[in-house]
């Protein structure tokens, strides 16, 4: 399968707007080269303009509220955080590698990690290259999950200090 993604609060605006960026700049292009590619776009009050991207046989989904997110990260093979401003990024991402998918983000989101550490991508190029090396080299889809747990793992600190706030 080739299925990809979106994970947040649909009516937040910085979730809207890189997930309209990313379905209309990117993904489009991408499912036109390849029409078994498939968008997931999942998170409560989807507005009306993450709505309409679900248009028949475009491949994108939108699932709105679900009650086990678990689903979709073992249905999905990449999830994608296309955000460019705001906060909750390391919470999305923790919780993506957490649950063993990887991960291409915006340079943004992956901005306080290693370099190479986060597949970035920032254009439809960029991320047309990722997926095809993803998808066609078993080494490289190796080394990205070995980065992803290392990744986690050093998240740790990020996860206490998180906790830490709420206590």
């Amino acid at each position: 399968e080739k299925r990809l993604l979106i994970v947040g609060t649909m009516s937040w605006y910085p979730n809207i707007k890189g997930t309209l960026f990313f379905a209309k700049d990117i993904f489009s292009k991408i499912h036109c080269l390849d029409r078994e590619y498939e968008l997931y776009i999942v998170g409560k009050n989807p507005t009306k303009e993450i709505i309409a991207l679900q248009e028949e046989g475009n491949g994108i989904v939108v699932t709105g509220y679900v009650e086990d997110i678990d689903e979709y990260y073992r249905k999905c093979d990449i999830a994608i955080i296309p955000i460019y401003e705001g906060t909750g990024l390391k919470i999305k991402l923790i919780e993506a590698v957490g649950k063993g998918i990887p991960v291409i983000t915006s340079k943004f989101v992956g901005k306080d990690y290693e370099e190479g550490s986060l597949m970035t991508a920032e254009s439809y190029e960029q991320f047309l290259s990722i997926l095809k090396k993803y998808e066609s080299d078993l080494s490289y889809r190796k080394r990205i999950f070995e980065l992803s747990r290392k990744l986690y793992d050093s998240m740790d600190n990020d996860i206490g200090s998180m906790l830490d706030a709420f206590s």
